[in-house]
Formats: structure tokens, C-alpha cells, sequence
């Protein structure tokens, strides 16, 4: 009952469950832990709107994480609209989403949904779902870019009981899009180069700087908490990587660590 999967670890024996067992309850606001089994494989994002019951999926992605042991941190999370989404293991992803949805019988409103397949089982796991956009952008600003639907739009139309046409909730254009996050070690930054060039780069509709400085003191990384950004890129999944890679090459953060001088970790 925490955010920014703060608390989370994976436990391998009971040594691990009693080591890691106060450090995640510390972040329980009911101080209580959940203890869950380990469910291995590639994480999924829908995003879908209800309206009058029934549910369109607007945007469907995959999940990215920094390789960092013993975190759970998403680097980056990309989209397609939920139409150009379709092959077999998406349409299979969408088809739960859309029946769990209708059948907890949400009414109205955005929903964020993550699922985990597990390929050797060949298995769909749901992770969680909720009645609200999902965050890092997603809602704002990430679904309208891939599949051309305003959802905050069509969430305040039907809180104020105005009309919603069915053309409103139809993907009008095929695209993708993503947020990518960046890390940094341990340290003090020192320099900060090529912001402004980001900014101007094709397909980076939005690049957010605000939380990094020259002269912050940079903790340990620990959870979502430690991210910096987003970045968000419009465009085709190949277009999406090849502006994240004009990115890597543009931004130069250096932070004076323990060990020397380190940049930036994607």
C-alpha cells in the first residue's frame, strides 16, 4: 500500500524473507507485508476507456527496466495504439483486459492495467489493475499521442453528464508512443550538457529536467523514486529507439561519485 514500488524485493530462502521483512514493512502504511509468488517474464500496459459500460482498449505497451539486481525499476514503457497492437499474444492481452473491466462493472472512466506473460507457461498473470490513468504521462499526454483519443477529455465529459459520441472514442490514427526514465549513481552532479538540443530533437514531444541540477547531491538508488525525467518520444517502436539513442547521444550529465567521474544510466 506504498507507491514507487517501494518495499519490493525478491526473496530467495528464508534468510532473504527475514533479512528483507522490516526494510519492507517500514513502507507499509497499514504495516502489513504481502508475500507473493515470484512470477517471471515480459510486463505488459493497457490503457482503456468505459464508457456505459462498455470498454474500448486505447493503447497497449511493454515494459522496460534498468539492470540494476535487486530493483524493480521501469526504464522506459512503450506503446502502440490498441488496433496496430494485434498480434496473438496482444489480442490475448486485450481480450482480458476488456473482461475484467466489464466484468468488476466499471461504469465510466480510464482504466491502467499491467500483466505479466510468462512464456514458458504460456500464461497471461494480471498484476494490477485500477480505475484512473496510468502515470508517467501515460494518461495525459501518451495516449492521445498513439492512438489520437483525448481519455482526460472524454473522463470530464461523462463526470459532468455531457455527451460522448462514439466517435470520440474511436482510434482515429495508428502511432506509438513512450516515456524513457535515466538514473544516476551515487554522487554530486557536476555538469549538465545538451537539454535545450533535446528538446529539439524530432519525435521528443516532451523532456523534463526540472528534477536534476548541477551541484544535487545524488542518493543511493533504491526504487521508482530514484528515476529522473520522463522523456516522452512520439513515433513507430523503431523511430521510438532511434530518437532514444539520438538522446543518449545528446545528454551529458556527469556525476563526481566515490570512484571517479560517471554519467548518466539508461
Amino acid at each position: 500500500d506504498s507507491s514507487a514500488s517501494r518495499g519490493i524485493y525478491k526473496v530467495c530462502c528464508e534468510k532473504e524473507l527475514i533479512d528483507k521483512f522490516e526494510l519492507s514493512i517500514a513502507y507499509s502504511k497499514s504495516k502489513s507485508v504481502i508475500v507473493e509468488e515470484f512470477i517471471s517474464g515480459q510486463e505488459y500496459v493497457v490503457d482503456a476507456y468505459t464508457h456505459n459500460n462498455k470498454t474500448t482498449n486505447l493503447i497497449v505497451g511493454y515494459r522496460e527496466y534498468f539492470n540494476i539486481e535487486n530493483t524493480f525499476i521501469p526504464s522506459a514503457t512503450l506503446f502502440l495504439d490498441a488496433t496496430s497492437a494485434d498480434s496473438e499474444l496482444y489480442n490475448r492481452i486485450k481480450n482480458i483486459n476488456i473482461r475484467l473491466v466489464q466484468g468488476f462493472g466499471l461504469n465510466f472512466g480510464i482504466t491502467h492495467a499491467e500483466y505479466i506473460y510468462n512464456k514458458e507457461e504460456d500464461k497471461i498473470y494480471l498484476v494490477e489493475i485500477a480505475a484512473r490513468g496510468g502515470g508517467v504521462f501515460i494518461s495525459s499526454d501518451l495516449i492521445p499521442l498513439a492512438c489520437g483519443i483525448n481519455a482526460n477529455e472524454l473522463l470530464v465529459k461523462d463526470m459532468l453528464g455531457l455527451v460522448v459520441e462514439k466517435s470520440d472514442i474511436e482510434i482515429t490514427r495508428g502511432g506509438g508512443a513512450a516515456y524513457f526514465c535515466y538514473l544516476l549513481p551515487e554522487g554530486e552532479v557536476t555538469k549538465i550538457e545538451g537539454i535545450e538540443e533535446i528538446s529539439n530533437i524530432k519525435n521528443v514531444e516532451k523532456a523534463f529536467f526540472d528534477n536534476v541540477c548541477v551541484g544535487e547531491k545524488v542518493l543511493s538508488i533504491k526504487d521508482k523514486s530514484s528515476r529522473k525525467g520522463p522523456i516522452l518520444v512520439k513515433g513507430s517502436i523503431d523511430e521510438l529507439y532511434n530518437t532514444l539513442d539520438e538522446i543518449k547521444g545528446t545528454l551529458n550529465i556527469e556525476i563526481k561519485t566515490k570512484e571517479g567521474i560517471k554519467s548518466v544510466i539508461w
